[in-house]
């Protein structure tokens, strides 16, 4: 990358310096790096901006979110994270909606607005069955799912939950079919139902050792 980046300032070839520092963004965010990948990341919006190219723009957007979410500034997340999203429907990547949509909720969640977390959850799995992309949408059923059993929408929650647990053991994913057995088991607890709770909490183990 050190080489390419040379060799595009060489050129004064602004969209490959755009390119190489949205790569450099990716790694230092993926490595939780976030400062170094926020700077990497602001050097690219500036280009991409200038040039006007929408998508790369919100791509650039959504890694600047994800980094503020991992740095806790929750304002700026929400912030870049709704520029990506007013970018993407503009283009209609609803693909790339969805995903932001999904993110967006997880970083209301992080800070306790759970209502938000619903809203953006729920938004996220509309788009997901209009792209017809069944992985994302059942993690984001499990994902809604949690989100209602923490503020006590006990009946939805354990319909969403289990809508995508058989998805989750379909493909194998046994620490996501722990998790939600580990919810179903609090329903059940707070149902008074403890030989349910029991059950699900074995299960919830079970499938935690098996991912393990």
């Amino acid at each position: 990358l050190d080489e390419s980046m040379i060799i595009a300032k060489k050129n004064k070839d602004d969209s490959g310096i755009a390119g190489i520092h949205t790569v450099y963004g990716i790694i230092y965010k993926n490595k939780a790096h976030y400062e170094e990948a926020i700077k990497s990341y602001e050097i690219a919006l500036k280009i991409r901006v200038k040039e006007k190219k929408l998508q790369d723009e919100a791509k650039v957007l959504n890694g600047l979110a994800q980094c503020y979410n991992g740095t806790g500034e929750s304002s700026k997340a929400f912030e870049y994270y709704n520029r990506s999203i007013e970018i993407k429907r503009q283009i209609d990547d609803k693909q790339g909606v969805a995903n932001s949509l999904s993110n967006l909720s997880i970083s209301y969640r992080d800070v306790g607005d759970y209502a938000k977390a619903i809203q953006y959850s729920k938004e996220a799995i509309e788009y997901f069955n209009d792209i017809e992309n069944p992985a994302s949408r059942y993690r984001n059923l499990m994902q809604l799912g949690t989100y209602q059993v923490i503020v006590g929408y006990l009946d939805e929650g354990k319909e969403n939950l289990n809508k995508s647990l058989d998805f989750m053991l379909k493909v194998h994913d046994y620490k996501s079919a722990g998790m939600i057995h580990r919810y179903l088991g609090l329903i059940a607890i707070n149902n008074q139902n403890w030989e349910s709770a029991q059950t699900q909490f074995i299960k919830a183990l079970n499938y935690h050792q098996q991912s393990q």
